[in-house]
């Protein structure tokens, strides 16, 4: 059986085995920074995606903009500036998962594809253009079921 698996910037609290409905902005505020992998259900992704995070440093990125993404443009983000940093952890956690087993869903969003963004809450939360967003922790989120599910968390702790 397969687990697939999306790894997530919390930028609003979040606890491990909080559960949320499925759907366009039914997750708390977030950056995806790799998109969903479906995963052997074995601990081996979640230990890569700790090994990075203790490897990482915190760093912030700048949000740039807003649009519409998803199937009709109907999801509404806040787009955020690529930084070297952010590219090379989105790198870095796509080599590393599939060294441990995993396989992209949609390998087009991955690499080149990356755009990062901010999807805004059904609450009407939403990150501004020109925000400077901290990312200093790193969460699993299982997208197996309807319900999605924080799996894991985990701070970012390396040394710039």
């Amino acid at each position: 059986m397969l687990a697939e698996l999306v790894v997530i910037v919390p930028l609003a609290s979040m606890s491990v085995g909080e559960e949320f409905e499925s759907g366009a902005g039914a997750i708390p505020l977030h950056m995806t920074v790799l998109t969903k992998v479906r995963v052997p259900r074995d601990q081996s992704v979640v230990a890569a995606v700790r090994a990075i995070a203790a490897t990482t440093a915190p760093f912030n990125v700048v949000a740039s903009g807003r649009a519409g993404f998803g199937h009709e443009g109907t999801v509404q983000v806040t787009t955020v500036e690529m930084s070297d940093p952010l590219r090379r952890l989105h790198l870095r956690l796509l080599d590393d998962v599939r060294r441990a087993g995993a396989d992209p869903v949609q390998l087009a969003y991955n690499g080149d594809g990356y755009r990062p963004h901010v999807s805004d809450t059904r609450d009407g939360q939403l990150i501004s253009p020109g925000e400077r967003l901290a990312l200093t922790t790193l969460a699993i989120l299982d997208c197996s079921r309807p319900t999605r599910r924080l799996a894991d968390k985990v701070a970012l702790s390396g040394t710039a």
